[in-house]
């Protein structure tokens, strides 16, 4: 989920701290999200996917297709993530 998270955020070219405003979280909790270290509720996680301009449900599925694949992340074009997730 971590990765997840982290993939999101590198796509639109954000900070952890400019997720974790548009979120209304902490930066210091987002890095400990991104780093495996906290499990974030159902509600932060729909903070985090409407801060990273993409349904709930997309987040959930890359999430899942990061978990599987290992290499998932460079097969994916990182600037048509939030454009293609978000339609």
């Amino acid at each position: 989920l971590g990765q997840a998270i982290h993939f999101g955020r590198s796509s639109l070219s954000l900070s952890q701290e400019e997720l974790a405003q548009r979120a209304g979280l902490h930066r210091a909790y987002i890095s400990e999200i991104e780093r495996g270290e906290r499990n974030p509720s159902l509600r932060t996680l729909g903070k985090l996917a409407e801060a990273l301009n993409i349904p709930f449900s997309t987040l959930c599925q890359l999430a899942e297709d990061l978990s599987k694949d290992a290499n998932y992340a460079s097969k994916v074009n990182l600037s048509n993530f939030a454009v293609s997730a978000a339609s």
